[in-house]
């Protein structure tokens, strides 16, 4: 998901347009300010702008006259430095009410008409739904101040952070994301990597594309993500259940359904490295074996007790 806050000139809020929950469209407006930093920049886009025309016509004549022989080559160049600087003048007021959000006055006697009250649109940057609204109406407000959230949900991205000295998976890497808590899960592809080592954490943030499945996931959450620990080509690897693997006297195991009803067997195992609901077993179980998951720590509890009574 994509958090966009639109920024705005100085001002107060005149109107609003846009409310909490409601989806808008890349460019539409969410609300109306009245900004009289906008104003002034307006004026002197016209002042900039009479100045161009009287210089342009100023360096027509001048031409005109060099064409009768008429003038001298002096007042010709001061005319046409004259318009030169007259037009840099115009592009510089013009970039200063663009960066402020205003439009450009119209020509003639509606321009005076225009800058009676000078409103100037705050626009959603980005497709989506008003997440937050921080404006309200009247309420003064500053260029460094968000009035509106907006998320957008057509496509998520998901920043995983690993240690520096862990290997860092290749774009194309398969990854799975896990709700805090546990729940809901999905798979996710490794985009590629920001390239920059956090100086606090010592970690490597990677940029991972969640499959279209993760309909669950929420702007501003906390994920778990797995990393899958199998090569590309390699063979599969035998996983079982986090919840399945016990420490029994200091040594990882699992309990094995038997042969015979309600008969388990302790199997000391290898984990291999990664995290999240499953664990990569190296040995101590093969393919097909039936693991206990909900009822391992029972039984641990039971054979602990049994042998304690045995000895």
């Amino acid at each position: 998901m994509f958090n966009r806050r639109p920024q705005c000139a100085e001002g107060r809020v005149a109107s609003l347009g846009a409310v909490e929950g409601q989806r808008v469209a890349r460019g539409q407006v969410l609300a109306w300010l009245d900004a009289p930093e906008v104003g002034h920049a307006a004026a002197d886009v016209l002042r900039a702008r009479a100045r161009a025309t009287v210089a342009a016509r100023k360096l027509a004549r001048q031409l005109d006259l060099e064409k009768q022989e008429a003038t001298s080559k002096n007042a010709v160049d001061d005319a046409r430095a004259e318009d030169q600087i007259a037009r840099a003048d115009l592009v510089a007021a013009r970039t200063l009410l663009s960066t402020l959000g205003g439009e450009e006055p119209p020509a003639g006697a509606e321009a005076q008409a225009s800058l009676v009250s000078v409103r100037v649109p705050v626009r959603s940057p980005i497709a989506g739904v008003v997440a937050q609204r921080d404006a309200a109406l009247g309420a003064p407000v500053s260029p460094d101040r968000t009035l509106f959230r907006i998320v957008g949900a057509a496509r998520a991205t998901v920043l995983a952070r690993v240690p520096e000295t862990s290997a860092e998976p290749a774009p194309g890497a398969v990854a799975s994301l896990h709700a805090r808590g546990g729940g809901a899960s999905c798979p996710a592809t490794v985009d590629g990597s920001l390239g920059v080592v956090d100086e606090a954490t010592r970690t490597v943030a990677l940029r991972l594309e969640p499959d279209a499945s993760c309909t669950w996931l929420v702007p501003g959450g906390y994920v778990d993500v797995a990393f899958s620990t199998t090569p590309a080509g390699a063979a599969p690897q035998l996983v079982v259940p986090r919840e399945a693997i016990v420490d029994v006297r200091g040594v990882p195991s699992v309990f094995v359904v038997g042969p015979m009803p309600e008969q388990f067997v302790l199997h000391a195992v290898r984990p291999g490295p990664g995290a999240g609901p499953e664990v990569v077993v190296e040995s101590g179980v093969d393919e097909g074996d039936r693991v206990v998951v909900a009822g391992a720590l029972l039984l641990k509890g039971e054979l602990l007790r049994a042998e304690l009574e045995g000895s």
